[in-house]
């Protein structure tokens, strides 16, 4: 049953990068419904001159609060990882063992995903000139090693149809202005992910 209301709800989102020498391209469906959002992925890309084929699974509870993190990627060599998120803010992984260096992180922050900046935007409901700062599991690609990142997300504006976030990594000193639709869905993040399934904003 809670499969058949998960379908109900179902979007297909496409975004392709837009790094210069670099190519790749992102198929997201997402599921929702008044308990659940769940993520299912496939990105193909190239990241250190060799090609990857990245699938991930991330659900979360309504408020979009990480429970759960699947990644497998095939470079072509196959790894694996799997990440849980307790309420208290611990992280446990495949084997039950508690990742101390992650605690207190929020979200995930897949490196080539702009997916999971979708996650703080949708969970902290900043208002326009509001700003937080979150820590976030940063996964790198292609290896799949993670890390703990201080990120900054303040809402700068909005127009009937787009919101503008200024995202800030706190930790490599990057930023950039991410614009999203009402559903917190980026549309474009100039210069490395713009989107282009659906295109009308």
């Amino acid at each position: 049953m809670g499969q058949q209301q998960l379908l109900l709800t179902r979007q297909h989102i496409m975004w392709q990068w837009q790094v210069p020498g670099e190519h790749g391209l992102e198929y997201l469906e997402l599921y929702t419904n008044v308990d659940v959002v769940r993520a299912n992925s496939c990105v193909i890309g190239i990241a250190d001159a060799h090609p990857f084929h990245l699938q991930y699974i991330v659900q979360c509870g309504s408020d979009f609060q990480l429970h759960i993190a699947e990644l497998q990627i095939h470079t072509p060599n196959k790894r694996n990882l799997s990440l849980i998120r307790s309420p208290a803010g611990d992280w446990i992984d495949v084997d039950g063992n508690v990742l101390t260096d992650l605690h207190g992180c929020s979200e995930i922050d897949i490196e080539v995903s702009p997916f999971t900046n979708t996650l703080p935007i949708r969970r902290l409901a900043l208002r326009p000139g509001q700003s937080t700062e979150i820590y976030v599991a940063y996964i790198a690609i292609p290896a799949l090693d993670v890390r703990p990142e201080r990120q900054r997300y303040t809402f700068l504006a909005e127009t009937n149809t787009t919101q503008l976030y200024r995202y800030e990594s706190l930790t490599s000193g990057f930023t950039a202005e991410i614009v999203v639709d009402h559903n917190g869905l980026i549309i474009e993040y100039p210069g490395i992910f713009t989107r282009v399934w659906p295109t009308a904003i």
